[in-house]
């Protein structure tokens, strides 16, 4: 099952591929390989529009801007993303695959953001968030038991308490590590709320089509930023090679105004 699964994070590509068939079929006069193409076509594309998408906000209404971003877990230089980061207008700075010798480069947000959690491993799965806005109720916990944590907090913010989930479960590369995701994601989508709005962030390690996600959606109340979110990995290829697994999650009373994909630095992810 974990391999369909796996698949089915393709989606947009798979619909690509049944478009360019259904193309090839009508100019080869297949008139049955046509209809087929277009049933698959039409199904494919009900499946991958209907996703709770979150009520969308107009821009410039003092909202709060949130940026998620994987470091891509090294013992490099990270100046440039570190400087990327000061410079964007940002309220709250999510990051993933934080290890130890990242975490002392990151030191240098604390000027601009005085608030954070920060739990750096020499694995892939170190983390932490920065925030202008108080931190509270911070909790690193470790979701499926398997020494992958996950980060959640009360942010205090002027326009009110939201929670922020930062969240990196396991890629599904076979089935046990499959099993670790869906139990990390499961888990989270039955976790009591600290507030009635909150936000999760991170790289899910799937996709909006992903049946990893759909706990979280029906029991955890979220709802993606977008029908349509950026792919952000991985960044030496170009769509539809790519893939949107960095993603934004809401739920509550948060609207969106806009997600986007930051500029490519050093890491094989894009920042959302």
């Amino acid at each position: 099952m974990w391999l369909i699964d796996l698949v089915g994070n393709f989606r947009p590509q798979i619909l690509i591929v049944v478009a360019m068939v259904l193309t090839a079929a009508l100019m080869l006069r297949l008139w049955k390989h046509a209809i087929a193409a277009v049933l698959v076509l039409v199904a494919g594309l009900y499946l991958a529009l209907d996703i709770p998408i979150a009520p969308q906000a107009s821009t410039g209404t003092g909202g709060l801007r949130l940026v998620g971003f994987n470091l891509k877990a090294s013992d490099r230089n990270i100046t440039a993303e570190i400087d990327w980061l000061l410079e964007g207008r940002f309220d709250v700075v999510a990051l993933y695959e934080v290890t130890p010798a990242y975490a002392k480069q990151l030191e240098r947000l604390s000027a601009r953001f005085p608030h954070s959690v920060v739990e750096p491993r020499a694995t892939n799965y170190g983390m932490a968030v920065f925030s202008i806005h108080p931190l509270q109720n911070a909790q690193v916990f470790d979701p499926a038991d398997a020494g992958v944590p996950a980060i959640r907090a009360l942010l205090a913010a002027p326009q009110g308490g939201t929670e922020i989930l930062v969240l990196h479960p396991p890629p599904p590369v076979g089935a046990h590590h499959a099993e670790w995701r869906n139990r990390y994601l499961d888990r989270i989508a039955y976790l009591a709320p600290l507030a009635s709005n909150r936000v999760a962030i991170g790289d899910l390690n799937a996709t909006p089509w992903s049946a990893a996600l759909h706990k979280l959606r029906r029991f955890g109340g979220f709802s993606f930023a977008s029908r349509f979110p950026p792919t952000t990995w991985p960044t030496r290829f170009f769509f539809p090679f790519t893939v949107a697994i960095d993603q934004a999650l809401v739920a509550g009373n948060v609207q969106v105004a806009e997600i986007a994909r930051g500029p490519k630095l050093g890491s094989d992810h894009w920042p959302i």
